[in-house]
């Protein structure tokens, strides 16, 4: 883009393509059912945003959630197998992430490092037992993030 002749057809182009990719990030979330939207609406204010991991450890963490119907359980071993398999004999929870002294989090396409900054906020101020641990494919700068909706070649940036 740098270089080339920029016209009305051109911007149109890039506009159109930045335009389908906000509908297909807005479109992303929508078969879940807890994580639908990071704003959260407020009867007495405006708005205020709510980031997904923020939302994914509060809900993980806060024991008066009974239901994570957007997070699947991985079995770690018998003893979930028995939790939550065989309740058919007994009134049992499924195991909750706050349930092992370790919460892996990972992330697949980039984390920014104000994400990393709520995170670590948000588990100082629920005083958690357990340890949650956050990786992720890469770190992401804000530029990276405009990058990524304007560029045209994804595999090559330009």
């Amino acid at each position: 883009m740098v270089g080339d002749t920029i016209n009305e057809e051109v911007v149109t182009v890039i506009i159109d393509d930045a335009w389908q990719k906000f509908i297909a990030i807005s479109s992303a979330r929508d078969n879940l059912k807890q994580f639908s939207s990071i704003c959260e609406e407020s009867a007495l204010g405006p708005s205020q945003l709510m980031p997904l991991l923020k939302q994914l450890i509060n809900v993980m963490f806060d024991p008066s959630k009974p239901e994570l119907p957007d997070v699947e359980l991985k079995s770690s071993g018998f003893g979930d197998l028995l939790k939550s398999g065989f309740g058919l004999f007994r009134t049992v929870s499924k195991p909750r992430p706050s349930d092992h002294p370790l919460l892996i989090l990972f992330v697949v396409g980039g984390v920014t490092s104000t994400e990393l900054k709520q995170i670590k906020d948000m588990c100082s101020s629920l005083k958690l037992t357990s340890q949650v641990l956050v990786g992720s494919t890469r770190l992401v700068k804000p530029e990276d993030i405009v990058t990524s909706i304007l560029c045209q070649d994804r595999m090559n940036r330009v």
